[in-house]
């Protein structure tokens, strides 16, 4: 019985990852008649006051057929609990206060077929204060009624707390959930993620459904990976964005997630080269210091959240296939140069200017208008799936223009059109990006003049001009 369901089933399935797919379990529902392993969990990943109970139930690897009935399962005890706490589901919220892994991967997957968004907790940032700040912000902002964690500390606020464990304990013994959900519109809220930058400055985003599914459809079209790849997940929920985007990836081509916490050059490049990770989104920053002698097994690297440089590009564009995506917390996969691409056709045309840099061309499903007509080089505003639909205090609207019954997303970024693409010139507001924060210049401008001695300062990009009154030995005066 159980394998003429599976086959059925399997009829009925998409052969490949469409657009029409309703959402992520429908992904996950295809992948579960897939083989390979899904979750590779590694060796120092611990929750700050976490209990060995919790750890020594978790397994460390998980199948996409095991993730699929872990989810179902989690989700028929957590349906009870959330309906205890929402009279209507639809107004239901699940906090996760976990590390991220085998678990929280499942209990994620649970709330997507339950249909309830879920806003997740850091655990793992080395700053512990700007972490504590964000969380202590989300608990204030979103008031969950639920908190799903696997650590023994304290919650700051007043809210129904479950322990993972015990949670998981119920899920052993449980019936996968029967329970038929609605059909999910596009707008259907998956999670909420947070701008990066200062607490005071992030943004509450809504990230839908019609975000992830996108990504998921249209990776195909841009990398060449196959269920054999393994895909590094080393960014912290604390950038939401970036840790749901390597779920992805992951998700798009049925490979291996790997989970890692690796925030310093020289653990970056072990735990890439231990566990055989040939894929890794990386901001170029962290690229820069990286050598590929010290992780051969990377075969294909994504770059975001700062401007790549282009002697940074050029270094690896030979030896990965190194692709520079344009995106953020509100527009999601939308543009993308393929350096490695760009680098092969030099070659052929023998070209070696240091001003040929490749353009940024559009995704499937992506529109985009510039401000001012677009003669120069003015704003750039997307539309499309891969947009937010808004940020959780609605009066936070100045990031989006309607026109006529399309919203678009105005990105704050510059560019070029150039014929075939569009060439990055830099911001129309006074932010810069470093290391994947926002950084306010003119916020620097006004601390660098508050120094002795400093007559007048200056920043342009990320250049900084400064006069001194006056220089004693080497030093200021």
């Amino acid at each position: 019985a159980i394998w003429f369901k599976l086959k059925v089933f399997e009829v009925n399935v998409h052969s490949t990852l469409t657009d029409q797919m309703a959402s992520l379990f429908d992904v996950l529902r295809k992948r579960s008649l897939e083989s390979g392993t899904v979750v590779a969990a590694i060796d120092g990943i611990a929750s700050k006051g976490g209990t060995a109970n919790t750890r020594e139930q978790l397994p460390t690897t998980l199948t996409y057929l095991e993730l699929h009935d872990h989810a179902e399962r989690l989700a028929a005890v957590l349906f009870p609990l959330l309906s205890e706490s929402f009279k209507d589901l639809k107004e239901a919220l699940l906090a996760t206060w976990m590390r991220r892994g085998c678990g929280w991967y499942c209990l994620f997957f649970a709330t997507v077929r339950l249909r309830v968004p879920i806003v997740a907790l850091s655990t793992d940032l080395p700053d512990e204060a700007t972490e504590r700040q964000r969380n202590e912000f989300i608990f204030a902002e979103h008031r969950p009624a639920l908190v799903v964690t696997d650590s023994s500390a304290e919650i700051p606020v007043a809210v129904t707390v479950v322990q993972f464990s015990e949670l998981w304990a119920w899920a052993t013994s449980a019936e996968p959930l029967h329970r038929t959900i609605e059909p999910f519109a596009d707008d259907t809220i998956l999670c909420f993620c947070y701008t990066g930058g200062t607490t005071k400055a992030a943004r509450c985003v809504k990230v839908s459904h019609g975000m992830a599914l996108h990504e998921v459809a249209t990776y195909p079209s841009m990398l060449r990976l196959s269920q054999r790849d393994r895909v590094l997940q080393q960014h912290s929920l604390y950038w939401g964005a970036s840790a749901f985007g390597e779920v992805d990836i992951a998700l798009a081509f049925g490979c291996t997630l790997v989970f890692c916490e690796a925030w310093e050059t020289q653990v970056l490049a072990s735990s890439i080269s231990t566990h055989g990770a040939t894929c890794a989104g990386l901001v170029p920053s962290v690229l820069a210091t990286l050598e590929h002698r010290d992780v051969p097994s990377l075969r294909c690297v994504l770059t975001w959240g700062e401007a790549l440089q282009a002697r940074v590009a050029r270094k690896w564009a030979s030896r990965v296939h190194l692709v520079d995506l344009l995106i953020s917390t509100e527009c999601w996969l939308s543009l993308y140069a393929d350096w490695t691409a760009h680098a092969t056709s030099i070659m052929r045309r023998d070209v070696t200017s240091d001003d040929d840099v490749p353009l940024f061309s559009l995704v499937r499903g992506a529109r985009v208008r510039m401000r001012d007509g677009g003669t120069s080089s003015s704003e750039l505003l997307v539309s499309g799936r891969m947009v937010s639909p808004g940020y959780l205090d609605t009066r936070s609207l100045n990031n989006f223009e309607k026109e006529g019954d399309t919203w678009w997303y105005c990105t704050r970024d510059c560019v070029e059109s150039c014929g075939t693409g569009y060439r990055f010139a830099g911001r129309a507001d006074d932010l810069i990006k470093v290391g994947g924060v926002w950084i306010d210049t003119h916020d620097v401008e006004r601390r660098v003049a508050d120094v002795s001695d400093v007559l007048e300062v200056s920043i342009s990009a990320k250049t900084a001009f400064v006069v001194l009154r006056a220089l004693g030995d080497g030093s200021v005066a």
